[in-house]
């Protein structure tokens, strides 16, 4: 696992800066699908949404830079296109790919949902059906200020997208921070321009996970019953035989014990 301890302190204001984001990759999960080097007192999270564009890319870059800075290093991220950025064919197969993001977010603590533009990624999609299954902790981000959907003001998107346990939604209109920020700068691409748009979202997403975290939990059940939903669940999402793959008896145990230890789901005796 690397290092991605930014400090205990959170950062904000004159001392925020994104020039230097201490993102490396995390485990790549065909390679070591353990939960080696997760403390307890990190809180990692599945950031969903679109990576197909240099905008996508790097926004989701810039907004987990963000998150680590403003927690003090203590929300952690697992960006799939951090583990997907690599030239190896057998490591890039689609099945492989699919595999891997899906056991990402059996192991995260929590999740983050990028809900941007007039038509929601169909592969988050996926993903967010997943983890709410698992009854994860999650973050719908909008930042897209155009009308859309049919679930009402302040939600953009298709109803069935909506009314989830454990969820919460941050949703701000990105052309009114932009405009403040380019106000206060001496040009647009200032980089004072890209900390204030980030810092100000960022700041609404770390306190959206801090009140998930004071949640009761979704899930509860015995050791055996917690074993055998996740099991079957996970079935349900491996046509092809990969996702298994990656996930033996010992690290499903390794999930359970770290998602009750952290208050995610409720083991009873």
């Amino acid at each position: 696992m690397t290092d991605l301890d930014t400090g205990s302190t959170p950062v904000s204001g004159r001392d925020f800066n994104l020039s230097e984001i201490p993102l490396k990759p995390l485990v790549d999960a065909a390679r070591a699908p353990s939960l080696a080097g997760r403390p307890l007192d990190k809180d990692f999270y599945y950031h969903a949404g679109g990576l197909f564009r240099n905008d996508e890319l790097m926004g989701n870059v810039y907004l987990a830079g963000a998150l680590q800075q403003l927690s003090g290093g203590r929300i952690t991220p697992d960006l799939p296109q951090m583990k997907e950025a690599n030239t190896d064919p057998e490591l890039r197969s689609v099945e492989l790919i699919r595999a891997k993001d899906l056991h990402g977010i059996l192991l995260d603590d929590m999740a983050l949902f990028m809900f941007e533009g007039t038509d929601l990624d169909d592969g988050m999609l996926v993903e967010l059906g997943l983890a709410k299954a698992l009854g994860m902790p999650s973050v719908v981000v909008r930042t897209d200020f155009r009308d859309a959907g049919d679930a009402g003001i302040g939600h953009d998107w298709n109803l069935m997208c909506d009314d989830w346990p454990a969820h919460r939604i941050v949703s701000r209109v990105s052309m009114d921070d932009f405009a403040k920020a380019v106000e206060n700068a001496e040009a647009p691409t200032d980089v004072s321009v890209r900390n204030s748009m980030y810092e100000a979202l960022g700041k609404e997403v770390v306190a959206a996970f801090e009140e998930l975290r004071g949640l009761p939990p979704v899930l509860s059940g015995t050791r055996e019953q917690l074993d055998f939903y996740f099991r079957q669940l996970l079935k349900t999402y491996d046509g092809s035989g990969h996702l298994l793959k990656l996930i033996d008896d010992e690290l499903l145990a390794q999930v359970i014990e770290r998602k009750a230890a952290k208050g995610l789901i409720t083991i009873e005796e």
